[in-house]
């Protein structure tokens, strides 16, 4: 923690530390990994001993650890399943079997909760964030939202020497159908033949409507179909 925060902590305490064993299991190395102690005060002082804390984002269950040590009831919510299991397992490890990882619904909680709080990847985790500024695509690809075809257009990309990452973690066209249902696009970069980094971004969405309705805003220009901005489009034929 910086010596200007508010909440100066000199050191996190290894009792809550991610262990280094779930740290591996994870594609990112668990850089985003808060402190549970950061998130005590807010749950002493925002929650009572005995009420239930929901964490929308769960993560590594950070949140919920700090809700088991300050006597609360600890439910995470989690999109990603593999972050799902290293919490659970974080969790029975440390021996806190009344907290709840569920994957993240569509709606509410089935249950009304005391307080909603999220330890945000950024607050006492050890990433600074990208080494170098991520820099935008040269074109984005809009899919349709059916695991064969992104797994197939995939494919396509990766025989053709370009490597595939999804958030900077790499990333293998016959594991994108596993994470499709929490995934909206994915990357494809290589260097062409000058030695110029070429990227696309393919993107899915997470409904057929996003693919629809970018097919019907879309024109074509030598017969492929394409989404221009406003400024860039073609001036009609008369």
């Amino acid at each position: 923690m910086l010596p200007s925060s508010w909440l100066a902590i000199a050191a996190e305490d290894p009792r809550w530390a991610l262990a280094s064993d779930i740290r591996g299991r994870d594609p990112f190395g668990g850089r985003d990994c808060g402190w549970v102690e950061s998130m005590r005060p807010f749950i002493r002082d925002f929650s009572q001993p005995g009420d239930s804390v929901l964490d929308p984002f769960c993560g590594f269950g950070t949140t919920l650890i700090a809700a088991a040590w300050e006597g609360r009831r600890g439910i995470g919510w989690e999109v990603e399943p593999q972050r799902i299991q290293l919490a659970q397992a974080r969790l029975a490890r440390l021996g806190y079997a009344q907290a709840i990882v569920v994957p993240s619904p569509e709606g509410r909680p089935a249950e009304p909760v005391d307080l909603i709080a999220t330890s945000v990847p950024y607050f006492g985790s050890g990433w600074r964030g990208p080494e170098r500024e991520i820099q935008p695509s040269d074109a984005d690809l809009v899919v349709p939202y059916e695991s064969g075809a992104v797994v197939a257009i995939a494919g396509w990309f990766e025989a053709r020497g370009f490597r595939l990452t999804r958030w900077g973690a790499p990333i293998t066209a016959p594991s994108i159908a596993e994470a499709l249902p929490h995934t909206e696009y994915i990357r494809a970069e290589r260097l062409d033949a000058s030695g110029t980094l070429c990227r696309f971004d393919l993107y899915f969405g997470r409904t057929p409507a996003i693919f629809l309705e970018a097919q019907r805003r879309s024109v074509l220009v030598d017969d492929l179909p394409m989404r221009l901005e406003d400024d860039l489009r073609p001036p009609p034929t008369r």
